[in-house]
């Protein structure tokens, strides 16, 4: 017995050093639309995240900065970026009704996936600055700042808890697209974040839930994307708009996948009570 399973242990690792596209791969790429699915997805549980890649299953690591930082070359590819996840980002951007010359905080920026759009929203004259801890991530994003010679963008690696140390207010508007889900700190972050934007400024939380009546049908992929990025579905983080600030809206995109909430905020002594503070933050 001890024999087979060091035997099953040895035959783990092995999985575990092979390669795909430069990712930790667990089980060879399976088609998505073969009977084997519901084995992947055990296999997949077993041992690590999975990323969707077209129809390809693809397993990595599951520390979150690591994962990201692994899969940073590929991300905007493989994340389902133009399919599925940018209607979001799109919403949300426009629901901030940035204006001219704003101030905006891009709180996990990742590879600057919304940077084209909030450079177009406030224009030469405004300002914005994305954090992002994942070093390798943030380098992407500094190249397209490069290459589009955006001169009014600044890029600052470190935790999304620590952004009230790592950005400096008054911003008109903040943003968490696809991140506040996934960090550590998130209570801390989001307290954080709301102290650094104005009082009647905009903040809005992009993040995502399993699809819901007719598009139930696509839970298994939605539970595999989320899986891998490491979201935390139970935190529901589009709540915390609704808690904590005042004028919220609500989307819920691509069958009940997408979930897109903007408020304005007020000054701390007339917030919502939907957060505590915490001692910490005073630090």
């Amino acid at each position: 017995m001890p024999g087979k399973l060091q035997q099953r242990r040895g035959h783990r690792d092995h999985l575990r050093r092979e390669t795909f596209l430069g990712l930790d791969v667990a089980a060879p790429p399976v088609n998505l639309f073969r009977p084997g699915i519901l084995l992947a997805l055990r296999i997949a549980e077993r041992f690590g995240a999975v990323a969707v890649a077209g129809c390809m299953l693809v397993t990595v690591d599951l520390s979150s900065v690591h994962r990201y930082g692994v899969g940073a070359r590929f991300y905007d590819v493989l994340s389902g970026e133009r399919l599925v996840y940018r209607t979001g980002r799109v919403a949300a951007i426009e629901l901030l009704a940035l204006g001219a010359g704003d101030r905006v905080l891009d709180v996990g920026c990742g590879t600057g996936l919304s940077l084209p759009l909030l450079v177009d929203a406030v224009g030469p004259d405004g300002r914005i600055v994305g954090v992002d801890a994942s070093s390798e991530m943030l380098e992407r994003a500094r190249r397209r700042v490069v290459r589009n010679r955006w001169e009014h963008v600044d890029l600052v690696r470190g935790a999304a808890g620590d952004v009230a140390r790592l950005a400096a207010g008054p911003f008109d508007a903040a943003l968490f697209t696809y991140s506040l889900a996934i960090v550590d700190d998130w209570r801390r972050a989001w307290r954080q974040t709301l102290t650094l934007v104005r009082p009647g400024g905009r903040i809005a939380v992009v993040d995502t839930a399993l699809p819901i009546g007719g598009w139930r049908i696509l839970a298994p992929v939605a539970r595999l994307a989320m899986f891998t990025g490491g979201v935390h579905a139970s935190r529901q983080v589009w709540r915390m708009v609704a808690a904590d600030t005042v004028e919220t809206t609500h989307r819920v995109l691509n069958g009940g996948h997408v979930h897109v909430a903007v408020g304005s905020v007020v000054a701390n002594d007339s917030r919502p009570s939907g957060t505590v503070p915490d001692p910490r933050d005073q630090r």
